[in-house]
């Protein structure tokens, strides 16, 4: 390959402009055809911001833990998902020429754009050649979009809200199964219980009270019971000589009948001895009688009281049994009524989240209106976003001229004429002798006129 020199090529240039002319002008009125000839696409954005306020957590536990924005990172899936392009394609008829559903929906995901501006917005922009189609692309894809992520978070507040229903009512019934065993164990123990301690020992000190008192009363009454037995030994004792003292005067007063008269002296104080002694006896019989009936009535209050006193003995047993066994009760009742404790904390805990829940998930559906705002809706376009002719107009005369430029280079290389005296020198090797100077062609023309 020859080294030209930029005024060699130039020259070329020169020599072949109408050939390049040519070549370029063809170039360019080609290129500008095929641009004037490209269909218009026009593109139509919308703009769209989720809700970025939430309740507190202090203040209500949310039921669905994906924040919306938490949504951005997968928001590109998300809207160029299959499911929504396909309803996309169906609602608004796009793309009839193309055989299958699922080359519509490539379409359709070819012409999108998904964009992230800041936490909580995005763009969503739809480009077709029809620019009322390219709005409704637009406009439709972000609603359905925003329909089905309410759709999701209201499913799954209440599926969250739904969740402690199973678990509660197993917790529920086992609550009033561990009722049940307490109530059993409670009715099985009665009066051994923890609660009746106070109510058993006041019981056994009462009981032991009435003991000493019955103790002290029934001594009284063998004290009384001994007084009266000696005491009618001594009565008995008593009538026996006032009964042998009349038999002995009896005698004598029949001797002095049978010696005296009824009004001797000796008679008549013999029968006043006599009426005297009958006299006694009689007291003396009556005093034996009541001494025979207090004897009777104390000997039954000891009856009563030695039957009080085992009565209270074994009511005193009793009640020391109860309070002895209290611990090992109050030990049994213990463990069930903390199994039971234990059983109502985890029910009140799951009671109370599930309030949350439902609460949350209310607040989750009433919010769900306002969970995403439109900052712009997709408008109509009213130019074409591509192509940019003007621009393309541009590049494709520059083409020309460049390949125009590189034809000429082109066939400068290969054009194997010689130039000047130095060319012909390096090529052929010999001496030059003279050189013919270049005449123009004006100057020809005089010259052949002469």
């Amino acid at each position: 390959m020859k080294n030209l020199k930029v005024r060699e090529l130039l020259a070329g240039f020169w020599l072949r402009r109408w050939r390049l002319s040519l070549i370029a002008l063809g170039i360019g009125v080609a290129g500008t055809a095929v641009v004037l000839a490209l269909p218009a696409e026009y593109q139509a954005t919308a703009i769209v911001a989720f809700r970025a306020e939430h309740p507190s957590a202090d203040l209500v536990l949310p039921a669905v833990s994906t924040l919306p924005e938490d949504r951005l990172k997968a928001l590109h899936a998300e809207l160029l998902a299959e499911p929504l392009l396909r309803r996309v394609v169906d609602e608004l008829h796009l793309f009839p020429g193309l055989k299958t559903e699922d080359a519509r929906v490539a379409q359709l995901r070819g012409q999108l754009e998904v964009k992230i501006e800041g936490e909580n917005v995005f763009e969503l922009e739809a480009t077709s050649h029809d620019p009322g189609l390219a709005a409704a692309e637009a406009n439709r894809l972000w609603a359905l979009y925003a329909e089905r992520v309410r759709a999701q978070r209201l499913e799954a507040a209440r599926r969250v809200a739904g969740v402690f229903g199973p678990e509660l009512a197993d917790l529920r019934s086992k609550l009033q199964g561990q009722d049940g065993a307490i109530a059993g164990f409670k009715a099985a123990h009665l009066g051994d219980l923890p609660e009746e301690l106070d109510g058993n020992l006041r019981g056994y000190d009462r009981v032991s009270l009435l003991r000493e008192r019955d103790v002290e009363a029934l001594m009284d009454a063998e004290r009384r019971r001994t007084s009266l037995v000696q005491a009618g030994h001594d009565d008995a004792t008593a009538l026996g000589r006032l009964r042998r003292h009349r038999e002995e005067l009896g005698k004598e007063l029949t001797e002095a009948r049978s010696q005296w008269t009824e009004e001797h002296p000796e008679v008549q104080r013999l029968e006043r001895e006599l009426e005297l002694i009958d006299g006694q006896i009689k007291t003396s019989q009556s005093a034996q009688t009541d001494g025979t009936l207090e004897l009777k009535a104390v000997e039954r209050q000891i009856a009563e009281l030695q039957a009080d006193e085992g009565r209270l003995d074994s009511q005193a047993d009793g009640l020391r049994k109860r309070v002895d066994g209290t611990p090992a009760v109050a030990e049994d009742l213990g463990r069930l009524q903390r199994s039971r404790d234990a059983i109502q904390a985890k029910y009140q805990a799951l009671l109370g989240r599930q309030v949350e829940a439902e609460l949350s998930a209310d607040l989750e559906q009433r919010e769900l209106p306002d969970l995403f705002r439109v900052v712009a809706p997709a408008s109509v376009p009213s130019q074409p976003a591509k192509p940019d002719r003007a621009a393309g107009l541009v590049l494709v005369w520059l083409a020309a001229l460049a390949l125009s430029s590189l034809t000429g280079a082109a066939l400068e290389l290969a054009d194997d004429s010689i130039r000047d005296a130095a060319d012909a020198r390096e090529r052929l090797g010999v001496p030059v002798l003279a050189v013919v100077p270049r005449f123009p062609r004006a100057q020809l023309g005089k010259t052949n006129a002469r």
